[in-house]
């Protein structure tokens, strides 16, 4: 085969391996609020360690201390986790608090271990308009202020 023939060939070749980057959606943010003190904890664990591997999802492990008055201290607990969970609570109108909890987008509370329910909620909360806004860049995370559906009680 002459050049000529050969070289409309490769060109065609590599015109139809070439793939146009497409829009990458917003990450959608999981949060796991757990405690080392909890025994169903661990399948929760499970199913975030799977989101951690995807593109799409930004996943956050909190653990939290209201566990540790059973007489063992989880070594990675912090007061403000269990705050975070609890003002998450507070804005969806719950009064309690619970582990495994999962929070999708700061919109959604479900239990952590319903792999099913998560993945449904990671769907619904990726075609929606993102707010706020979340751009990763490198290893850096920038997440903008959101609106508030209510007015803040000062």
């Amino acid at each position: 085969m002459t050049m000529r023939k050969l070289l409309p060939l490769v060109l065609l070749a590599s015109a139809t391996a070439y793939a146009a980057p497409t829009a990458e959606p917003n990450p959608v943010v999981v949060e796991l609020f757990q405690s080392q003190g909890c025994s169903s904890c661990p399948p929760a664990d499970m199913v975030l360690n799977d989101l951690a591997g995807r593109r799409d999802v930004i996943a956050l492990n909190f653990a939290v201390t209201y566990w540790d008055y059973l007489g063992w201290k989880d070594s990675f607990a912090q007061p403000a986790f269990t705050q975070r969970q609890r003002d998450y609570a507070s804005a969806g109108g719950r009064n309690n608090v619970a582990t495994p909890q999962m929070i999708v987008n700061g919109r959604v509370a479900l239990l952590g271990s319903r792999r099913g329910e998560v993945d449904q909620a990671i769907g619904r909360l990726r075609i929606v308009n993102p707010d706020p806004a979340i751009r990763v860049s490198g290893t850096t995370i920038d997440i903008a202020a959101g609106k508030r559906d209510k007015p803040a009680t000062l």
